[in-house]
């Protein structure tokens, strides 16, 4: 499962660095970040149930990875890194969502009951209803 540290540095590497804020979730798996160009949820496809994933896959795109235990490989990632035989055996090949402040950000509630505090289903509807439920029709 993604750390808090990975999945910021996979926010940060797509939406900037410097002043970036996260807010807790109730998801083991589930991050939400603020960076200094834009922000959204990063979650972990393993952290969510069947259904959910189903859900999710209707509207995003999940993106692929390598878990080699204490580094993460993905297409964002600047920095190359070490790997040592056994971690290369015991890779994982695994997904996660990037679901973007700008609208995407209500999948997250929506389709996999992943929020912060305050956010509401109310406007995670109102932004699915005005943004994305045309792309799905």
């Amino acid at each position: 499962m993604l750390t808090h540290s990975q999945a910021r540095s996979i926010a940060e590497a797509l939406w900037g660095t410097g002043g970036t804020n996260s807010s807790r979730t109730n998801r083991a798996g589930g991050f939400c970040f603020s960076c200094s160009g834009y922000g959204g949820f990063v979650v972990d496809a393993r952290c969510l149930a069947h259904d959910e994933y189903a859900r999710l896959r209707k509207h995003a795109e999940p993106e692929q990875a390598q878990d080699y235990g204490k580094a993460i490989m993905h297409s964002y990632r600047k920095r190359s890194f070490m790997v040592s035989q056994h971690q290369l055996a015991n890779m994982e090949d695994f997904e996660f969502f990037l679901l973007e402040e700008g609208c995407a950000w209500c999948l997250a509630p929506l389709m996999a009951g992943i929020r912060v505090c305050g956010m509401t289903d109310e406007a995670a509807q109102k932004t699915f209803d005005q943004w994305l439920r045309k792309d799905a029709a």
